[in-house]
């Protein structure tokens, strides 16, 4: 979590926690949760919108709406448990009592994409670890506010080469760094005796065929 303050008012969210008072009637106070569906239940006014509007829009709208029943409301809203999305999603990768730390581990599937909590897939093939962090943060930022991500890579995906042909030893032959056309062949044992190594055909197999 980044703990950076927001740039403009925070706006409630669905399982917000907040405290509605009156100093015209004590009866109206009570604790709400936000619901699903975006609305807290208050006395005499049934249903009311919260998601999307800050706690002082949530003022000024019981305020007005509570002048049908008393000639100065004095309502407060006091926020008690906010940001409850963000909580939700670091819940989803922690993992502070288990293996340490908050983190999720993320397969770069052969389309070239993660699969993320909250964002769904994410196309990272082509990219460094940096542009990666910018396009996920960025992502983030969009959805919910206050976090930001470290991306690690913990393992390259394997590469290898097919040497076929007039070789010692045909197959399949893992790389572990540049390897040339001729160090390929190296791999396989070399070409066969009468092998002719002027005529060397390469291939790109087709990814997820």
């Amino acid at each position: 979590m980044t703990r950076e303050r927001t740039v403009g008012e925070y706006e409630l969210e669905v399982r917000d926690r907040i405290r509605i008072e009156s100093l015209a009637d004590s009866d109206l106070d009570r604790e709400l949760v936000v619901q699903p569906d975006g609305t807290v239940t208050l006395r005499l006014l049934g249903q009311v919108v919260a998601a999307g509007r800050s706690t002082e829009d949530m003022r000024r709208l019981l305020e007005e709406r509570y002048k049908r029943y008393y000639k100065v409301p004095a309502m407060t809203v006091t926020p008690l448990q906010v940001n409850t999305q963000l909580e939700d999603l670091r819940d989803t990768v922690d993992s502070r009592f288990g293996a340490g730390g908050q983190s999720q581990n993320a397969f770069v599937s052969p389309d070239g994409t993660v699969q993320l909590p909250a964002l769904g897939s994410v196309s990272v093939q082509g990219l460094t670890l940096d542009e990666t962090k910018m396009e996920v943060d960025a992502r983030y930022e969009a959805v919910v506010h206050g976090i930001e991500v470290t991306p690690i890579l913990v393992q390259r995906a394997r590469r290898f080469v097919y040497v076929l042909g007039q070789v010692t030893r045909p197959g399949r032959y893992d790389l572990v760094g540049p390897t040339s056309v001729m160090q390929a062949i190296a791999l396989a044992g070399g070409a066969v005796s009468g092998g002719n190594l002027r005529n060397v055909s390469l291939g790109v197999p087709k990814i997820g065929g």
